[in-house]
């Protein structure tokens, strides 16, 4: 099972395949305060990758 490490927060598994934003909202229950369902069209997030980048990016709808 993937891990999602949030500075300060700690670190959590996360099921495979499961967005980002999502993760980070009900995994590490970090409000980042997006509206647009994790489809990365509202640009009110922002996230830092400071290791281990997805090589790709989802698909939006």
């Amino acid at each position: 099972m993937p891990k999602l490490e949030v500075d300060g927060v700690g670190t959590f598994e996360v099921e495979e395949g499961k967005r980002l934003v999502l993760a980070i909202e009900e995994d590490a229950g970090v409000d980042i305060m997006h509206a647009c369902g994790s489809w990365a069209k509202c640009t009110t997030c922002r996230v830092e990758f400071l290791e281990g980048e997805p090589e790709e990016m989802a698909r939006r709808r």
